[in-house]
């Protein structure tokens, strides 16, 4: 269980390091997910996307990457219009690890 302290101090300091990270991200136009390193099961939840959103997910690390590259920003106005923290491959990584674990547990 998590301690009384280590639960305060999550609370008061989750909020404003969400806000510097979606901050941070909206500067080249990324979702906190685009960020995940890529596990077996993360590529294996990759596959379980429609093909619009891994497209959108292809285009804007490969945006970021321009940007990066020129040192340029994101126009404010088109960091504006999405949420960069929310889950979009996030709950399918958790998914296949479930499975996994599944798996490995009918196994034995």
């Amino acid at each position: 269980k998590m301690s009384a302290l280590w639960h305060g101090f999550l609370k008061r300091f989750s909020g404003p390091y969400q806000n510097l990270m979606a901050k941070k991200l909206r500067v080249y136009g990324l979702v906190s997910d685009d960020l995940l390193i890529e596990t077996p099961n993360m590529v294996k939840a990759l596959g379980r996307l429609d093909p619009a959103t891994k497209l959108a997910r292809e285009r804007r690390i490969v945006r970021a990457f321009d940007l990066s590259a020129k040192r340029k920003q994101l126009a404010p106005e088109v960091a504006a219009n999405y949420d960069p923290i929310q889950p979009y491959l996030t709950p399918l990584v958790d998914e296949v690890a479930a499975e996994t674990e599944q798996r490995i547990l009918y196994r034995n």
